[in-house]
């Protein structure tokens, strides 16, 4: 349990990993940012990394998004529940709740920086 004083040393905290985040990325929300130094636990290292982890994935697949894709060799991502929505990430998608891409980041990218957090995780499941 924190004392009042170590409750507002982590929010200065929090604000500053927003801010650094913010100003290295201009096309950014202060909601993403605030969910990406979250995850990142105010790494501010690491949030950058979800940020452009997120940013660069491939994007998904238009066929498997409609009918279905049967090409064995295509290049497009087939992970739709993982895949950060490109809008959420500029703060301006509109479909909220109902929108079917990720409005945060993969967990699954913290396994190699945090791999004991996803081992606990897995035993939890």
């Amino acid at each position: 349990l924190m004392n009042e004083e170590q409750q507002q040393y982590q929010l200065l905290q929090w604000h500053a990993v927003i801010e650094m985040l913010l100003s290295m990325n201009h096309d950014i929300s202060e909601e993403v940012a605030g969910v990406a130094a979250d995850t990142a636990y105010l790494d501010v290292n690491v949030a950058q990394y979800l940020i452009d982890e997120a940013s660069s994935a491939a994007p998904v697949c238009r066929h498997l998004l409609t009918s279905g894709c049967y090409r064995s060799d295509c290049t497009f991502s087939h992970d739709v529940l993982g895949h950060t929505c490109t809008f959420w990430l500029r703060g301006c998608c509109g479909k909220g709740d109902s929108c079917r891409f990720l409005h945060g980041f993969n967990e699954k990218l913290l396994e190699d920086i945090y791999p004991q957090a996803a081992q606990q995780q897995q035993m939890m499941m």
